[in-house]
C-alpha cells in the first residue's frame, strides 16, 4: 500500500480500516495480486496488535479473493481459520 500519510496515522483501528477497505476495492477492481498483498499486510498488523475483529475481517476478505480466483483450497483454508478461531486467546 503506497499512502505516504500512513506513518502519520496514530490509530491502529483507522490504519486497519484502510487496509481492509483498500483490499476490498482492489478485489472489486479485480486487482487480486495487490489485494492479497494488502490483506496480508493488514493481517500482520492486526495479529501483531492482537485486534481480533480486524484480523478475522481481513482473513475473510482474503478468502473471498482466493474464491474469486478459483483457488478453492486456499479460500476454504481461510474461511476455516475464521470459523475455528479461538476467541479466548
Amino acid at each position: 500500500m503506497r499512502f505516504e500519510f500512513i506513518p502519520h496515522i496514530d490509530s491502529v483501528n483507522v490504519l486497519l480500516n484502510l487496509y481492509k477497505f483498500r483490499s476490498i476495492i482492489l478485489r472489486k477492481t479485480k486487482k487480486y495480486s495487490e489485494a492479497i498483498d494488502v490483506c496480508n499486510q493488514g493481517i500482520t498488523i492486526a495479529r501483531h496488535n492482537r485486534i481480533q475483529n480486524y484480523y478475522l475481517d481481513l482473513v475473510t476478505v482474503l478468502g473471498s479473493i482466493y474464491l474469486l480466483q478459483k483457488q478453492i483450497d486456499k479460500a476454504k483454508e481461510r474461511f476455516e481459520m475464521v470459523l475455528n478461531y479461538d476467541y479466548e486467546r
